[in-house]
């Protein structure tokens, strides 16, 4: 428990309580939530099922094991299917330079791929490692918790970069077969269609829990 105290004044700040807000609930002082947070004293383990209930995290989280597991699991999601993506689509960029296959199919499919995952990617990684979902569209502080939306968002991410890269290795036909711009665009319709379907799934799938 010794991150225990930047932890809960974390977890406090993402859902937007101050401390007098947390101590009210508790039944105690501000005094004693500072003195929490500046790992001074610890909460007995009644107070800390109490906090778990009010910022909506499970205790593992909370004690610092969820944490740790939160950054690992991040960077796991979020390291591997970028770098892949990436230097797929720099290959077929550097081919699209070459005239090698046209730099118009690159830009509107590898290219538009690529974009579109990093900035999902990058949006996610950094919601997860923050504990904070104040950016993510339709998220109500309150009534979805922070572990589900984690658990959420890492779903997501994980298909997407998945298909990102299948799409990115697809776009090899384009090298081959003299219908180009049919294959790109039947390449990013696929794409858009299992994004929509990916966010369709994933937020029934925990919307029943």
């Amino acid at each position: 428990m010794d991150d225990f105290g930047k932890l809960l004044m974390d977890l406090r700040n993402a859902k937007q309580l101050t401390q007098e807000d947390v101590a009210e609930k508790l039944g105690v002082s501000r005094q004693t939530i500072s003195s929490w947070e500046t790992n001074r004293t610890k909460p007995n383990y009644d107070q800390i099922k109490q906090i778990c209930a009010i910022l909506e995290v499970d205790m593992n989280t909370l004690l610092g094991n969820g944490a740790g597991s939160n950054k690992k699991s991040a960077k796991q999601v979020s390291n591997i299917f970028p770098i892949l993506v990436t230097l797929i689509f720099l290959f077929h960029m550097i081919m699209g330079i070459l005239n090698i296959v046209p730099i118009f199919c690159v830009i509107i499919t590898a290219a538009f791929i690529w974009a579109f995952y990093l900035i999902i990617n990058t949006i996610f990684r950094s919601s997860i490692k923050k504990n904070d979902y104040s950016m993510i569209a339709g998220y109500k502080a309150g009534v979805e918790s922070f572990e589900t939306t984690r658990r959420k968002l890492a779903s997501i991410d994980l298909f997407s970069g998945i298909f990102s890269l299948l799409c990115e290795l697809l776009f090899f036909m384009v090298y081959f077969d003299r219908r180009q711009m049919m294959i790109c665009m039947v390449i990013l319709g696929v794409f858009l269609s299992f994004e929509i379907v990916i966010n369709l799934v994933v937020n029934m799938k925990y919307g029943r829990k």
